[in-house]
């Protein structure tokens, strides 16, 4: 997909005040005299689920029993709710009641339903189909057993790009036909293993160490690149859930992702030459293997799943074995005192690792190395149907600073998982998640009755195009404060762009600011606000999602449109 620069590329700055004759206004940042702001109360929430030694479920705790702590200093509890697996009930008879810290839970009124909003993330780039269609049978059972009590889900395919294959739904009918048909998308680890496997025995059949670790290093290259995709994939889908309500859960599916790629093959090139033949040719593998950690790429979608509160379930398709590569290497090319098995297992444990951190640092679980997969998808459920809410409100709301968070029970001997921190999100950056949303989850909204109209696009070198797009707000539903003899007021701007591979540009957003006249307000009520901005795309369906916040009522405004791209 192109998009000029970082997805989106916008004509000279033009703030058209529609039909009111005033020149227009350069983007700008608000006047230094506007001193109008909003205070956003941000509520921090925790699922705690809670265990005996024997790994059983607890269950009966009170708001008394837990204590959490922000960066080590303790944190007062705003809110607490426990829900068993019978009726996820709220604890607390009505928000804002406090519960008695001695009180048991049984003596509380039901209250409302928790239902969930869960994400089954299909990674056919990273699957055999064997493995995926396998895996698929068991989430069948497991979803026909889970939906109920207002529970919906969503299915999404990845392959080049991620495609809500069905969009969240509690029909389970529906859900059904949907996975039947992920069963027949083309998959890419059987390739990817292919691939490795020319590498190594390339390597071993070279005299030259130079030669073989070019070998090595346009596969490491090859794998980068596509680890970069997979995970800005699965990172945008958790972003794209921020404007979803209530409780959120992403299982994700797949043989796994290398935490550092290639790692195999510096372990291999050191076997085929000696160290004095590498130093000779200026080859230096341990060092460079240790420069191939991607940690930071999971790290992301942590950071984007707990500012979300989305709780990971990562499943490895490929069962308990490492077949798969030992098998088809047959030991002629894995060099080294273990051979093919040890290699196979290194894979195996390169690739599993960043799974367990997914589901760990969100406070979910890993099912790894078995083929018995309904067993653990019950735990799974039991995760559903059994937790603890805490919530709190945290001291300041810094952006950009990483917070950890510890739960304890007081109770001795109990283990309680939970997510492992959060980093905050400023209003701006959520609103810019929320407009991927649109993209995804066809989900739309428009209290601000914004309108998006599409000029006529003109070619702009090989199969890329250029759209003007004008973007329409009524004066009327925009918050003007008094700015001495003016009224100003705040938008911003968000556009996003997915093409028909389902590959999404970077939300590209730009402030609004509006001034006018005191003595013509009542005249401007009657008009349109209007942006005309320029994208420039690859040919072929396209959508385009357009948000517009309005930062002084918080109020925000998305949609979304499909089009065509280079064809009458």
């Amino acid at each position: 997909m192109i998009f000029g620069h970082n997805g989106f590329t916008s004509s000279a700055p033009s703030l058209l005040l529609l039909g009111l004759g005033l020149a227009p206004l350069a983007a700008q940042e608000p006047p230094s005299s506007l001193f109008v702001d909003r205070v956003d109360v941000q509520v921090v929430n925790i699922e705690a689920f809670v265990f005996d030694k024997k790994g059983s479920r607890v269950t009966g705790l009170t708001r008394g029993d837990f204590e959490v702590l922000e960066d080590g200093r303790p944190v007062e509890l705003t809110n607490f709710f426990a829900v068993d697996r019978d009726r996820r009930v709220e604890s607390s008879p009505e928000p804002g009641r406090t519960t008695d810290k001695q009180s048991s839970p049984a003596e509380t009124p039901p209250g409302v339903q928790h239902p969930i909003s869960l994400v089954v993330y299909i990674d056919h780039f990273n699957l055999r189909p064997s493995s995926r269609n396998r895996a698929i049978r068991n989430i069948e059972g497991f979803l026909q057993g889970f939906m109920g009590n207002g529970d919906r889900v969503m299915l999404v395919g990845a392959f080049l790009g991620a495609e809500a294959i069905q969009p969240f739904t509690g029909d389970w009918v529906t859900v059904a036909s949907s996975l039947n048909k992920m069963r027949k998308a083309a998959t890419h680890r059987q390739v990817d293993e292919a691939a490795l496997l020319r590498t190594i025995k390339s390597m071993t059949l070279n005299d030259d160490p130079r030669d073989a670790y070019q070998h090595l290093r346009s596969y490491v290259e090859s794998a980068q690149s596509e680890l970069r995709r997979s995970t800005g994939l699965l990172r945008d889908t958790v972003r794209s859930l921020s404007g979803l309500p209530g409780r959120k859960s992403l299982m994700y599916v797949s043989e796994g992702l290398p935490q550092r790629p290639g790692e195999g093959l510096y372990a291999q090139i050191q076997e085929i030459f000696d160290s004095r033949q590498l130093r000779t040719a200026g080859l230096h593998a341990s060092s460079d293997a240790l420069g191939e950690d991607q940690t930071s790429l999971f790290e992301e979608i942590v950071r984007e799943a707990n500012a979300h509160q989305v709780t990971f379930y990562t499943l490895d398709a490929s069962g308990p074995t490492t077949m798969g590569l030992s098998a088809a290497t047959g030991g002629a090319a894995i060099v080294g005192n273990a051979g093919p098995t040890a290699f196979a297992h290194m894979r195996k444990a390169n690739l599993q690792e960043p799974l367990s951190e997914l589901a760990e640092a969100t406070g979910g679980t890993a099912i790894l190395g078995t083929f018995n997969f309904d067993k653990v998808l019950d735990r799974l459920a039991d995760d559903f149907d059994s937790f603890y809410s805490l919530g709190y409100s945290p001291a300041d709301i810094d952006s950009n600073r990483y917070r950890r968070i510890e739960v304890r029970v007081k109770p001795p001997g109990l283990v309680v998982r939970h997510r492992s921190g959060y980093v905050a999100k400023t209003a701006a950056e959520l609103m810019a998640d929320r407009t991927l949303s649109s993209l995804l989850l066809d989900v739309d909204k428009n209290p601000l009755e914004i309108q998006v109209d599409f000029g006529s696009w003109e070619k702009s070198g090989r199969n890329k195009f250029r759209l003007p797009v004008l973007v329409r707000v009524p004066f009327s539903k925009v918050t003007l404060v008094p700015n001495g003899p003016s009224y100003s007021g705040r938008l911003r701007l968000y556009v996003a762009v997915k093409d028909q591979d389902g590959a999404v540009s970077d939300v590209q957003q730009s402030p609004y600011p509006i001034k006018v006249p005191a003595a013509r307000l009542e005249e401007a009520l009657d008009k349109e606000i209007g942006h005309l901005m320029t994208l420039v795309a690859r040919g072929g369906p396209a959508r385009i999602a357009v948000g517009v916040w309005d930062e002084l009522s918080g109020i925000d405004s998305i949609v979304h449109q499909e089009l065509l791209l280079g064809e009458e």
